[in-house]
């Protein structure tokens, strides 16, 4: 016998797994078609020497070639006992198939059960999850999956055994190859074989995952991500730890930044990146109709995860350095160094390793992550400020245009008014106010549009950038998720409930449930109130935010009047006001 796939040879020899190995997995996955055909034929199949309670109409009898009608008296009842499927075919799945030593089957396939061949098969045998017992003679190929077989008769074609203990009798004769794949044979000395069995030993194959099983045994069970007495795990922390010092020495300066806010904040760290490893998930689902989105934002996180376990590691080492009194270590890379070495050895303790395994990971991501979006707000132009009335009588007074704090502006006091003019009493004479400018050509009436007071007084409070919209949003998406589970169950009506969802809250109350808790609010930036038409246009425009990857939802992030896309397109902003918002 020859042992093959030993140093590369599997290659030459896939010509003789071309009808063996190979061609067994074709069959039995063509199984399933004939199985199911099969069955559609007669549901309800008569196992040989199992009589039925119901009686069977006498069938007239069966006359071979050659064979008198006289002769049939002395046939056994086998005739009466086959299955009633096509005499091309035997298929049974789930039971035992026979072919008698009188009966001639085309084709025979049994799934999790055995096949007993004493009589003629014309065609192929196939047997997954079973055992055969061939006595008689098979034309075609024999195919046995993760089974046993017993062959002490005829095989023209080739024999192909997948994972499967195999015995050939005295009287087994073989006309084609016989492979067997991961259990090698027992030939009888009486056997007819045209050749050896050609063995396919899955031990070199099995041998590159014995490193696999000791992880499991050795760092699974024990809960913890090195185990040390693994080699191969050695190597894979030795690469990882010069990768991690390459990047802190390429990225010293925000590198250093990371670990500074590991140290200063570590418990919004850890929530920021505890938040983002949650909804990773989610949010790639959301958005896979847009195919390159979820690759994206994978290939993000995975980068923000490599650096923030980077930064983690830095702010242990910067901790443990100062804790002990030694200076001189300024450069990120002795810190990441000296935290590398420590967290790899607190990772071989059992159950301690995972456990700080899994809380360095969200530390680092979410430093990474409050970094991105510092320097995303210092890129932003610098704006001045809305002065913000202390109360609703300002914003009365600044409608009304009577004297009050809103229009101090158009008062003359202090140094500023000095010499502007003088009355006929030598007192100061304030300036005229400005013009007011001309009334709207929309105006209905020709005169000036009355702004009213509550969208004058919203316009003052502060304005929201993306994270509050962000989380807001989740919690609106999370209860229309769940409402579309309990009704419709599908991603269209996902979208449209949620489309409606929006748009009839905005122009209803001008918020949502998830702005509610989080206490935002959506105005117009005209001062006027919600309305449908500003509604529906905000929400086709939340459309062409979507469309580039999301980006027109993170224009907020730098925006100077902190509006998305879809906020410049209707005119609109969200505020975060000082009385709760309320949808009742």
């Amino acid at each position: 016998m020859k042992l093959i796939f030993e140093g590369g040879l599997m290659k030459s020899y896939g010509n003789q797994l071309k009808g063996g190995a190979l061609a067994a997995l074709a069959m039995v996955w063509m199984t399933v078609g004939v199985m199911f055909h099969a069955r559609a034929a007669d549901p309800v199949p008569v196992t040989p020497g199992v009589s039925d309670n119901v009686a069977e109409p006498a069938r007239p009898p069966v006359v071979e070639p050659g064979e008198t009608s006289g002769a049939t008296s002395n046939r056994s009842e086998t005739g009466t006992s086959r299955r009633r499927w096509s005499q091309e075919e035997m298929v049974s799945v789930g039971s035992d198939a026979t072919v008698a030593s009188n009966q001639t089957s085309g084709q025979v396939v049994v799934v999790n059960g055995d096949a007993t061949i004493e009589g003629e098969v014309q065609g192929d045998v196939v047997v997954v999850f079973g055992k055969l017992k061939l006595r008689g003679n098979v034309t075609g190929d024999v195919v046995v999956v993760l089974g046993e077989a017993d062959v002490d008769g005829q095989i023209n074609g080739d024999t192909s055994l997948i994972m499967t203990r195999s015995r050939f009798g005295p009287r087994a004769e073989t006309r084609g190859e016989v492979i067997a794949v991961g259990v090698r044979p027992d030939v009888d000395d009486g056997a007819n074989l045209r050749s050896d069995p050609d063995v396919v030993s899955l031990g070199p194959l099995l041998r590159y995952f014995e490193g696999t099983k000791d992880y499991l045994i050795q760092g699974v069970l024990f809960l913890r991500p090195f185990p040390p007495r693994v080699g191969w795990v050695w190597i894979a922390a030795g690469v990882f730890l010069v990768f991690h010092l390459l990047i802190a020495l390429v990225f010293a300066r925000p590198m250093g930044q990371c670990m500074d806010l590991v140290r200063e904040q570590p418990a919004r760290s850890f929530l920021v990146g505890l938040i983002a490893c949650v909804l990773v998930g989610p949010v790639s689902l959301l958005l896979s109709f847009t195919v390159i989105a979820p690759f994206l934002i994978w290939m993000a996180f995975l980068a923000v995860c490599v650096f923030g376990r980077v930064a983690a590691y830095g702010a242990v080492g910067a901790a443990v350095t100062r804790a002990a009194g030694v200076t001189g270590i300024s450069h990120p890379l002795g810190a990441v160094l000296i935290g590398s070495l420590i967290l790899y050895a607190s990772y071989m303790i059992p159950l301690v390793g995972l456990l700080v395994y899994g809380l360095v990971l969200p530390l680092g991501m979410g430093a990474v992550m409050i970094h991105i979006f510092d320097m995303l707000k210092r890129e932003r132009p610098p704006t001045t400020a809305l002065p913000r009335p202390n109360s609703f009588a300002a914003a009365s007074a600044l409608a009304s245009g009577s004297p009050g704090p809103a229009t101090h502006g158009f008062t003359a006091r202090g140094p500023a008014a000095a010499g502007a003019g003088t009355d006929g009493g030598g007192g100061v004479e304030p300036p005229n106010p400005p013009p007011l400018p001309p009334p709207p050509l929309n105006s209905p009436t020709g005169g000036p549009q009355v702004i009213p007071l509550g969208g004058i007084e919203a316009l003052a409070y502060p304005r929201v950038g993306f994270w509050p919209r962000f989380a807001a949003a989740t919690i609106d998406m999370i209860l229309i998720g769940v409402i579309n589970i309990m009704t419709f169950q599908s991603a269209e009506s996902f979208w449209f409930l949620l489309a409606s969802y929006h748009g009839l809250l905005w122009a209803w109350k001008g918020t949502t449930v998830g702005g509610s808790v989080l206490n935002l609010r959506l105005v117009r930036v005209d001062g006027r109130p919600m309305d449908w038409q500003t509604s529906i246009v905000r929400l086709l425009g939340a459309v062409v935010s979507l469309v580039p990857l999301g980006l027109g939802f993170f224009w907020v992030s730098w925006d100077a009047e902190f509006q998305s896309w879809h906020d410049r397109i209707a005119g609109t902003t969200i505020v975060k006001p000082d009385r709760r918002v309320s949808l009742v």
